[in-house]
């Protein structure tokens, strides 16, 4: 819980971070009966296979966690599918965090997913380099709009706003929380 603290400002953060340390938890205990302190890179690797191609109990139909009662729900599942490479190399970057935290915090004598060879490199080349959302002609476009549109205070804050976003990359949600 210390650890997904850090990660409060953002609720879609703090839910990706909680649903993949749970289902590195569930997996560990269930899958590999061992404590997450005991994972080396062997687990890991099985683990990132698993993702890929999950056994059949564990997946199911998108459902609570819990009826609305506050009981379990036994038809809930951790997974839908098997995950793409993309989001495998995702839920790998969040548990690498997820180590590297506990390490610091001393719960953990190392992290194993820094064995992990090329990691970074597999997802370099499975992720693009995305700068931009918007073709120079639409980003273009926009700011003519917006030029165009500067006759009260609300459209300079419009204006101020899409620059941002354009310019920093930041998400909308990130955005709404510095306001």
């Amino acid at each position: 819980e210390l650890f997904l603290k850090e990660y409060e400002h953002s609720q879609s953060t703090l839910s990706n971070y909680r649903k993949e340390i749970e289902r590195l938890l569930l997996w560990s205990l269930l899958k590999k009966a061992k404590a997450l302190s005991d994972l080396n890179l062997s687990d890991l690797q099985s683990y990132e296979a698993f993702l890929l191609s999950p056994d059949e109990d564990w997946t199911g139909p998108r459902q609570s966690k819990f009826l609305k009662n506050n009981q379990p729900n036994l038809l809930w599942r951790p997974l839908v599918g098997p995950l793409k490479p993309q989001s495998v190399q995702l839920t790998l970057s969040i548990i690498n965090s997820f180590f590297c935290w506990l390490t610091d915090a001393q719960y953990l004598q190392h992290n194993p997913l820094k064995l992990m060879r090329k990691r970074q490199s597999r997802q370099a080349h499975i992720l693009p380099n995305v700068e931009r959302y918007l073709t120079l002609t639409q980003w273009n476009a926009v700011e003519q709009i917006l030029h165009e549109s500067i006759k009260n205070q609300h459209n300079i804050r419009l204006k101020f706003l899409c620059y941002l976003l354009y310019y920093t990359g930041i998400r909308v949600s990130e955005c709404i929380q510095i306001t």
